[in-house]
């Protein structure tokens, strides 16, 4: 059964992790890497745009398919730490998740929906990730609406 992910990290972390074709998880946040299995998705949302910042970003930044291969220890390669499994990466969109969160479920509230990333690397319904999906591979303006 194919598993829907989201991963919380910053724009400039998430854009190393599609360009060296890895999903990264810090020490002590691996959990859900070796949860994974090839064929999974996963979506990344990045609350800041560059990693120890405070410029928002508030967005998802990228998606992508778990390729074939392991968990790798990543000991600071492209200055990340922690473990990393191969991804295949879709050319997307950015989306804003401000306009999609009354349609996840994850999202309790969503006049108030950042605490619902916090977990930091979970696991979303199929549905939740249609959504977020569908926004991602189409070429809506979501900045306009």
């Amino acid at each position: 059964m194919t598993g829907y992910y989201v991963a919380v990290a910053a724009r400039d972390l998430v854009l190393t992790a599609v360009s060296t074709r890895f999903c990264h998880a810090p020490p002590g946040r691996s959990a859900p890497l070796f949860g994974m299995a090839e064929g999974d998705w996963l979506a990344y949302y990045s609350p800041r745009e560059i990693h120890g910042s405070a410029t928002p970003c508030r967005r998802f930044t990228a998606i992508g398919r778990v390729a074939p291969g392991r968990v790798q220890l990543a000991q600071g390669s492209e200055g990340l730490e922690g473990n990393r499994r191969p991804m295949r990466y879709l050319r997307c969109y950015p989306v804003p998740a401000a306009v999609l969160v009354r349609w996840l479920s994850f999202v309790r509230n969503p006049k108030v929906w950042a605490p619902s990333f916090r977990a930091g690397f979970f696991r979303v319904s199929r549905e939740d990730f249609t959504v977020i999906a569908q926004a991602m591979l189409s070429r809506v303006d979501w900045e306009s609406l």
